[in-house]
């Protein structure tokens, strides 16, 4: 009698369903659940996860991405056994996180300033740290970024991102507000002051709570009859410290006034003797001063 075998066929795509495909990241390697459909007959051996077979791997993927899946299977008496054969693909999304960012007030110090680390929550119960981010702050003024340092107000943001994450709207934002540094300040009048035919600048400020440079960060104004005055002339001079650097604040600028008084002349009695017997108007009155 005849014997008749039944020839093999090849395993498709077709024959398998790839269920629990769609993932969220969490950090760890994830793949999804491959079977045989109902009727197909065979055992899978393996399944295999990656941008391609020769790079796909057992142990899954962790990074979010749409990967193939391949697998290995031994086949029954219908089919052929099959080495990393394509059955579907694999998609890990990114996670969700809210970063929170906390408003920040300080007083200006000379040094930047920086709000407290943000922190990062999730909805999923995978537990994300600031550093997992990969994220940075960027401190901007008019959509520039700039130092952190002189007194003003900052948008804080997020900037870099992990590709594994996604930023939850409306977080990932706050504000830093450096104050002005408070200080105060008292004029030291010198009383001893005579007209010399130049200009005498002599008033001095005593700041207290920084170090300031005259002309740079503050001025001491002259004034008579409420217009700037150059202090030459002998006279009386409204004095007020006038605080230019932004970086600090003064409840009270001291004011004050400045005298400087007129040179005394001290003349002298020249007799000029014309003759012996001097008259009327033979006399000359020269100041030696």
């Amino acid at each position: 009698y005849a014997v008749f075998t039944k020839d093999k066929v090849n395993y498709t795509a077709a024959d398998f369903t790839v269920s629990d495909n769609t993932v969220t990241y969490n950090k760890a390697a994830q793949k999804p659940t491959v079977a045989l459909k109902s009727g197909v007959g065979g055992t899978i051996d393996k399944v295999y996860v990656g941008a391609a077979a020769n790079s796909a791997v057992e142990a899954g993927q962790t990074n979010k991405g749409t990967y193939k899946v391949y697998v290995d299977v031994t086949g029954d008496t219908d089919h052929n056994n099959a080495t990393k054969l394509e059955v579907g693909s694999f998609t890990i999304n990114p996670l969700e996180v809210s970063i929170n960012i906390a408003n920040k007030t300080a007083d200006y110090t000379g040094s930047a300033i920086s709000v407290d680390e943000p922190t990062v929550t999730t909805t999923t119960g995978t537990t994300v740290s600031w550093a997992d981010t990969g994220c940075s702050l960027k401190y901007t003024q008019s959509n520039k970024e700039v130092a952190h340092v002189n007194a003003g107000t900052y948008n804080v943001v997020v900037s870099g991102l992990n590709a594994n994450y996604s930023l939850k709207t409306g977080t990932g934002t706050g504000t830093l507000t450096i104050n002005p540094k408070a200080i105060t300040a008292t004029l030291s009048t010198p009383s001893d002051k005579v007209y010399n035919g130049q200009t005498q600048k002599a008033v001095t400020a005593n700041v207290t709570g920084a170090t300031l440079t005259p002309s740079t960060d503050y001025d001491i104004t002259y004034k008579q009859s409420n217009a700037v005055a150059d202090p030459k002339n002998a006279g009386t001079y409204d004095v007020a410290f006038v605080l230019k650097n932004t970086n600090y604040s003064i409840a009270s600028a001291p004011t004050g006034t400045y005298t400087i008084a007129a040179k005394p002349l001290n003349p002298t009695l020249v007799v000029t003797v014309s003759q012996n017997n001097a008259q009327s108007g033979d006399y000359t009155l020269t100041d030696a001063a």
